[in-house]
């Protein structure tokens, strides 16, 4: 007689989950920690809290460790802060324009005297007075310390003459307002020509845009930009593109005091102003 004998195996199979913990909210599938937005490892241990706690840099910040760090210029938990100590730097890099940087709550003031569109800050055209501007810049320099108005005897008749109390100061008329000086400039250089010391040619020869300004433009580069302006003593005076009367041409002197110089007068200074 034979015997047989049969061996009996049992089938049985292994979870490759077993055993392995997934934290936070992960799952395993096939053996491997699938992880919630924001964890990562093995166990999804890791968390980036830049994504869990869901935080938004601005103005080009980069979240690094729950943290936004900040570009050059800008400060702030999210970097939604302009930087005051760094505003040359906005400007240099045409990051912000000058009307920008007071629209996000910089003040007026910090502005002026900063460097812009090839000259020094002195207006910001906050309230519309300006067409098709948002503000205004002086030259760095004088352009002229012995300049004298091209029209030396001529009423510019495109000028509207104006009037000025030095015991009213700040309050200017017709041809000596704010947003003239580029009319004026244009009116002398039409009505007189080209003189190679003229005033308004040589604000003309710094550049396209360039201007003789008009009364109230350089008394607001003479009290926003202190020292800027070599007016030292009495002897000392900036032409400005308002007519007074023929031949006569306003100019301010030291204290903000403008008095009416003949146009042939010597050593008279010179700064240019560009709208931008």
């Amino acid at each position: 007689m034979v015997c047989l004998c049969i061996q009996l195996l049992s089938c049985t199979s292994e979870n490759p989950c077993d055993g392995i913990i997934c934290n936070n909210g992960g799952t395993c599938v096939d053996g491997t920690c699938a992880c919630l937005d924001g964890f990562s490892g093995p166990n999804c241990d890791s968390e980036d809290l830049c994504i869990t706690e869901s935080i938004e840099c601005f103005n080009g910040g980069v979240c690094e460790n729950g943290a936004c760090q900040c570009p050059t210029g800008f400060t702030g938990e999210n970097c939604e802060e302009i930087d005051v100590n760094q505003l040359q730097f906005l400007l240099d890099e045409g990051i912000r324009s000058p009307l920008d940087l007071v629209a996000e709550g910089v003040a007026i003031d910090e502005l002026y005297g900063l460097r812009f569109a090839g000259g020094l800050i002195f207006y910001i055209d906050v309230d519309d007075q300006l067409v098709d501007a948002d503000g205004m810049v002086v030259s760095m320099s004088d352009v002229s310390n012995d300049a004298e108005i091209e029209c030396q005897s001529e009423d510019v008749t495109a000028i509207e003459n104006a009037s000025y109390s030095n015991t009213n100061p700040g309050v200017f008329q017709s041809s000596g307002v704010l947003g003239q000086g580029e009319n004026n400039t244009s009116a002398i250089l039409d009505a007189c020509g080209i003189l190679e010391e003229g005033a308004a040619t040589r604000c003309r020869n710094v550049g396209e845009g360039w201007f003789l300004p008009s009364m109230e433009e350089i008394y607001l580069i003479d009290i926003r930009l202190p020292n800027e302006l070599a007016l030292f003593s009495d002897f000392d005076y900036y032409w400005t593109s308002t007519e007074s009367s023929a031949g006569f041409f306003w100019a301010l002197n030291t204290g903000n005091r403008f008095d009416a110089l003949g146009a042939t007068s010597s050593f008279v200074h010179v700064r240019a102003v560009k709208a931008f």
